[in-house]
């Protein structure tokens, strides 16, 4: 959407205030239309993730050459950078439009780090970091005497620890003395460079002073974290961070390709596990190089979560490359049975097919191929025993975690089957899992599968409808039935997706008797048509009765009017749904899924229709209605289980942020 200066009318407001009025006018996703103004910043919700309190913050900066700037920061899924970037990357237009479009609403003559002393300061954090990065990976296997002295123990135990391939691959470095980096601090920073920049770079080096060094860096390759490791075991902090990991994994930069490739994610805990691995993958490869791009190994989907197990901003990014996560833990974790089921449930939560392994004899992955090592087995021996030992669960692990829960739930109620249901999806052995519990309840395993399938069949049941639900903690519009039918059976499918964005315009507008402004940028940007197609969808709307609109342009607002229903039989309709191209891309089959949402109650989200009355409907042969089912099946919109002649379809609205990683599957 393009603002247009005539539309923004000159007040009084404050900076911030235009602001946040820019981003509610001019941004389609429901959460930017959110901000508000607070204090010393605007405030939105997370574009990301679901936050009870708004985690983005949008705030002016005096960056150290004395340049200004309006940047923003997620506090949930840690993702900065700058509004202009931010507007555009949410609204489809080009950055230097955005620039424009922001320098309409606040002004051209405006200081804006004028209206906020307090981030007057220097806040290059992310330069500061990369540059951080660098200094230390020189410092350490630079050549210079002074350097290679000082730095001897912690170049011997991360030589110990990593290959030089990797060290080199990942830009592990050393975290300089005091008298090494002071001389040269002020000569990396950018010129010129405030005292106050100076004063953060050095807290940050003092931080990592005689540590490893270890960057994570985000998919544009900039660093997100750096984590210090003490070189001493029994240091106090062995770890510490600069920085906000938020979403950022260890070596997703350089893990993506073969992620993509795999269809799948390995995640283990810390950073030396996944050099390990790495390391074992390239000297399985084949060849190093092909037509000149280094070639993929059979480990190097390997990511390292820098913690116990990934939070939900990290199994957010993950899903944005694959819907399959194994989540490799320590032998040491083993007896986690909590912490294993915890992350089930936030991995299935998210549409991700989540599945655990745990490392043998109670070693890390680091050390387990180190055992392997010394017992003089070759790399390729050493990739087989680790693929059939380590990323695959052993029967005894299983017996042990189910005999766990037995033990919290004796009685075969809801919450046993729950978690048996939960281990077989980590496992992904059902059949072991039924073993276990028939062996340690003392029941018979042909009766206690009976049983076990009959509850998995209702759990999945119930997860399907808590998807159901979720979808409307969303912000929606509602659509009257009667009138849903009425335009899906006269309306083109153009003509339906301009619809629905003229519905949910009007609701969000909240316009007397109906009438508001559109852009017509705006909706062509949402259904993903041309302004010749708009516009033509638009009049076929008018000639239909179900708009009133007068003289239409391209770029300046002209006004619309959708008749107002008052006691409406009605559906809810998340604003994603037509704001986030979900509608756009259920193509053809958009009547079929509305069809089947105008069946469903919020009650009871499950329709129990037939094929031919969802041809009757929307006008289409029993044929196409299957081939669109299907289609609504993989994109995640529909669930489907038959229940005799009939068909029952669980409808969701809006899917996940990626439908490759949220696919719908067949009950």
């Amino acid at each position: 959407m393009r603002a247009d200066e005539s539309s923004i009318p000159a007040t009084n407001d404050s900076v911030l205030e235009r602001v946040a009025r820019c981003l509610r006018e001019v941004c389609v996703s429901p959460k930017l239309r959110g901000a508000v103004a607070r204090a010393n910043s605007v405030v939105a919700g997370c574009l990301k993730n679901r936050d009870s309190n708004p985690s983005l913050h949008i705030y002016p900066v005096l960056f150290a050459n004395g340049t200004d700037a309006w940047v923003y920061r997620c506090h949930s899924c840690g993702e900065t950078g700058s509004l202009a970037e931010l507007i555009a990357r949410d609204t489809g237009m080009p950055t230097h439009k955005a620039r424009a479009i922001i320098r309409e609403y606040i002004g051209t003559d405006t200081q804006v780090c004028s209206i906020a002393p307090s981030r007057q300061r220097s806040d290059n954090t992310q330069t500061l970091l990369n540059l951080t990065a660098g200094y230390c990976f020189e410092v350490g296997w630079q050549d210079s005497r002074a350097y290679t002295g000082l730095m001897r123990r912690q170049r011997s135990h991360l030589e110990l620890r990593v290959s030089r391939r990797q060290i080199r691959r990942l830009g592990l470095g050393v975290g300089p003395y005091v008298k090494t980096y002071t001389a040269a601090l002020a000569e990396r920073l950018p010129q010129p460079t405030s005292q106050a920049m100076l004063d953060e770079a050095e807290g940050v080096f003092r931080r990592l002073s005689g540590r490893i060094v270890i960057p994570v860096r985000g998919m544009d390759g900039h660093v997100a974290c750096l984590y210090g490791r003490a070189i001493d075991g029994d240091a106090q902090n062995r770890y510490i961070a600069v920085g906000s990991l938020g979403g950022a994994l260890y070596g997703l930069d350089v893990a993506a390709d073969a992620i993509a490739r795999a269809g799948c994610a390995i995640v283990v805990e810390g950073p030396f596990d996944a050099c390990s691995i790495y390391e074992l993958s390239a000297q399985c490869r084949d060849r190093a190089f092909d037509n000149g791009r280094e070639m993929i190994g059979p480990l190097d989907h390997t990511v390292a979560c820098m913690g116990a197990r990934p939070s939900l901003a990290q199994l957010e990014t993950l899903r944005q490359h694959t819907d399959t996560v194994v989540l490799m833990r320590d032998g040491d974790k083993a007896d986690d049975v909590d912490g294993t089921l915890a992350f089930i449930r936030d991995a299935t939560g998210l549409g991700l097919h989540a599945s655990v392994s745990v490392v043998p004899n109670g070693m890390d992955p680091d050390e387990y191929l180190a055992s392997l090592r010394e017992t003089g087995m070759q790399p390729m021996e050493m990739l087989q025993a680790f693929v059939d030992n380590a990323l695959r669960p052993a029967n005894d692990w299983t017996q042990r975690v189910v005999t766990d829960i037995v033990e919290k739930h004796p009685e075969c109620g809801t919450e046993l089957w729950r978690a048996m249901h939960h281990i077989a999806r980590a496992t992904c052995r059902p059949d072991d899992v039924v073993c276990a519990a028939s062996a340690a309840l003392g029941v018979h395993a042909a009766e206690l599968r009976e049983q076990y399938e009959v509850a998995t069949h209702k759990l999945e049941l119930e997860d399907l409808y808590e998807a159901f639900r979720h979808s409307d903690d969303l912000g929606y519009f509602v659509l009257d039935r009667n009138e849903l039918s009425r335009v899906v059976a006269q309306c083109s499918r153009a003509e339906l997706l301009v619809w629905l964005v003229l519905k949910a315009e009007q609701m969000r507008a909240k316009g007397a008797d109906g009438v508001f402004s559109v852009i017509g940028h705006s909706i062509a940007l949402n259904v993903g048509l041309c302004w010749r197609s708009v516009r033509s969808a638009l009049k076929g709307l008018s000639e239909k009765a179900l708009i009133q609109v007068g003289r239409m342009t391209e770029w300046c607002p002209f006004e619309v009017s959708v008749p107002l229903l008052g006691a409406m039989n009605y559906i809810k309709v998340p604003y994603d749904f037509v704001w986030k191209g979900h509608a756009v891309r259920a193509g053809t089959a958009l009547p079929v899924l509305l069809v089947l949402k105008a069946c469903t109650t919020p009650a009871y989200p499950g329709a129990r229709v037939r094929v031919e009355t969802i041809a009757q409907r929307t006008g289409r042969s029993s044929n196409q209605v299957m081939k669109d089912l299907r289609k609504l099946v993989l994109l995640g919109h529909v669930y489907e289980y038959r229940a005799g002649r009939a068909l029952q379809r669980l409808v969701r609205l809006v899917p996940g942020e990626s439908e490759e990683s949220d696919k719908g599957r067949v009950v």
